[in-house]
């Protein structure tokens, strides 16, 4: 069955406006499962700072456990990319879906989101480029935003600063790496 017609509801925002405990109400009223959308949620151990949800917050105000995916999925020294996430994602709203229930996409990180959502067409022959990440960090650090955002490597808002350099980087190699012009990889990816 082919994936993108099969019904999928997300639900998108950043940290700590209230998204899990939506979701899981949400879930049960619609008799879905939720599938994490958070890239830092899929990793282990990274509990603190990524507000991931905790066994007691998958119950519903009533006691129903609702199923989660995609949670604590690999450790942190494994790499798990947006390619990685559309094929897995793609694959349980396929399972989910021959169960007989809905699929609910929960999560905050815009890239991982749209590339399920929109199709990209993710090169996973690709492995992350060390040398280039190391010099856009090395260049965000000694540069700043600002000036790479002179220079056209990066587009700057005013929440540029506050994305920090593993976002800045990591959009950056991802354009880089793929060929696309930034605007054709989504407003998702902007700070």
């Amino acid at each position: 069955m082919n994936q993108a017609k099969l019904p999928l509801i997300v639900l998108l925002g950043p940290t700590a406006v209230g998204k899990t405990a939506l979701s899981v109400e949400l879930a049960a009223s619609l008799n879905a499962e939720i599938i994490s959308g958070d890239s830092m949620q899929f990793y282990r151990w990274l509990d603190i700072g990524t507000a991931k949800i905790r066994p007691p917050e998958m119950l519903t105000s009533n006691g129903r456990l609702i199923t989660h995916h995609l949670i604590d999925i690999c450790n942190p020294d494994e790499p798990y990319s947006a390619a990685d996430f559309q094929q897995d994602a793609a694959r349980l709203i396929a399972e989910i879906h021959q169960r007989g229930r809905l699929s609910l996409l929960v999560g905050g990180t815009g890239l991982y989101i749209q590339a399920l959502c929109d199709g990209f067409q993710l090169n996973e022959a690709a492995p992350a480029d060390e040398k280039l990440r190391q010099e856009l960090r090395q260049a965000y650090q000694s540069l700043g935003a600002a000036e790479m955002h002179r220079r056209g490597t990066i587009r700057m808002t005013p929440q540029t600063p506050a994305a920090g350099t593993m976002r800045i980087t990591k959009i950056t190699r991802i354009t880089g790496t793929t060929g696309r012009d930034r605007r054709q990889i989504g407003r998702a990816l902007w700070f």
